[in-house]
């Protein structure tokens, strides 16, 4: 475990998929704490939700090494959120482009410029549910049944976890977050999972505050409703997989 770190005023911190749902209140809660925030904006995207948070905004495709590398430069903390979230792709190589290679072009980046952190969002969706069976909530020591990763999202999320996981493993200082259901404001898609249940803000409070400890895995969560939920949480415990190998078989060629 590495020293706790804090956000400082003045801080040039970079936010990729800052134009989403969740990404969008992440780079509000960084500008809140004096950040100078830079936006990776997808090319073509919506990026209304970045209007009037003053963030810098850089367009750039997260399959784009070089780009991501040059976005990356003289940042001190990297959050990444940029992913394709959806259920069905008529191509399905679109959730390993881009939540896989895209994540892998993030790491690279991040060791190449010398950021001091990673900032990882995963997702619920990688968890285990077998302590559900006995009435308990999951959290992140619950590890999946890879067959119960249904569909394309949940596998490509959870190869691109793992190689987070890896990289930490060979040194990176990095932070898993693990956010449940967004629901709330900006939601200007609306996001696949518009019914459910989390508040985008508790989120991104979990998110942010996630910089604070590295090499934890963290899930987050809150709702203003009665809908069960796993508890908002600043960094409850530590979840060591290193010893795992990604799954890259489910890699389509």
């Amino acid at each position: 475990m590495t020293s706790v770190v804090r956000i400082e005023p003045g801080n040039r911190v970079v936010v990729t998929g800052a134009t989403g749902f969740i990404g969008s209140a992440v780079a509000r809660a960084l500008r809140a704490r004096g950040a100078e925030v830079v936006a990776l904006v997808a090319p073509g995207v919506d990026d209304r939700n970045l209007d009037g948070t003053g963030a810098e905004r850089v367009v750039a495709d997260i399959r784009d090494a070089g780009a991501v590398r040059a976005v990356c430069q003289d940042a001190r903390f990297v959050f990444h959120l940029a992913a394709v979230y959806r259920f069905w792709a008529r191509d399905p190589r679109i959730f390993y482009d881009v939540n896989v290679g895209g994540t892998l072009n993030v790491l690279d980046a991040v060791r190449a410029v010398g950021c001091e952190r990673l900032v990882y969002t995963s997702t619920v969706g990688v968890l285990g549910l077998d302590a559900a069976k006995h009435g308990l909530p999951a959290d992140e020591t619950c590890y999946a049944d890879l067959s119960h990763l249904f569909g394309h999202y949940k596998r490509s999320k959870f190869v691109a976890e793992h190689e987070v996981l890896r990289a930490a493993a060979q040194g990176l200082d990095v932070c898993l977050v693990l956010p449940t259901f967004p629901l709330g404001p900006r939601d200007v898609a609306p996001s696949t999972t518009w019914r459910s249940v989390t508040w985008p803000r508790s989120s991104a409070a979990a998110v942010a505050a996630a910089t604070f400890s590295a090499g934890r895995t963290c899930p987050c969560g809150g709702s203003s409703r009665s809908w069960p939920t796993t508890r908002a949480c600043p960094c409850r415990g530590s979840r060591s997989r290193s010893r795992w190998c990604s799954p890259r078989a489910w890699l389509p060629s």
